[in-house]
């Protein structure tokens, strides 16, 4: 896609963000709210659809991925309840910009990619990244995560990065308290 505007002004933009789209979606979390609020979308897409960053949209950040709509994120940060200290894991960040509002909220943040073009990108702008093929069930330095043994028995994630668990056994090997927070969206193609 090839966006043929003026450049926005991205601070206003990003606090119209907050303002217009994430409180009233019920975005309450001031944490979140801060985080969404400072971190500089724009910086996580590339040049082409930087002027789309603050739009309440899936945007694409290259490689077939999109960054999730502000609100999405907003949302499900807030319903996670997260606080400072806390581990998050956070599979397929793409670029890496819910790691980085993570991060900016304090949790100490594990960040999974598969693609080596977003994983590079996110690592230009300073995100720790380990990428591997996660599609194998398995990433090339488990123990990041979990024994290898352990991943595998939790089933992995699929070539859509989206786990393929059985609820019953993370529930076993996570800590008392834990939370688990999902987003999913498929894309349609256009009918050739």
């Amino acid at each position: 896609m090839t966006v043929q505007s003026p450049i926005p002004e991205f601070a206003t933009a990003r606090q119209a963000m907050v303002d217009s789209q994430l409180r009233p979606q019920g975005v309450t979390d001031p944490a979140v709210l801060r985080a969404m609020g400072s971190i500089e979308r724009e910086k996580f897409l590339p040049p082409e659809t930087r002027p789309l960053a603050y739009v309440d949209r899936a945007v694409s950040m290259g490689d077939g991925r999109f960054l999730s709509a502000p609100a999405v994120l907003g949302q499900l940060l807030t319903q996670m309840m997260a606080r400072p200290g806390q581990r998050a894991l956070v599979i397929g960040p793409g670029t890496g910009y819910s790691a980085e509002i993570l991060a900016a909220m304090r949790l100490d943040v594990t960040a999974l990619e598969s693609s080596a073009a977003l994983a590079s990108k996110a690592r230009e702008l300073g995100i720790e990244v380990v990428q591997g093929p996660l599609e194998k069930g398995y990433v090339a330095q488990p123990s990041v995560f979990f024994r290898r043994d352990v991943y595998d028995a939790v089933g992995g994630v699929d070539a859509g990065l989206r786990f393929v668990m059985d609820y019953d056994l993370w529930v076993r090997f996570a800590r008392r308290g834990a939370r688990f927070a999902t987003c999913s969206s498929r894309c349609r193609r256009p009918a050739s």
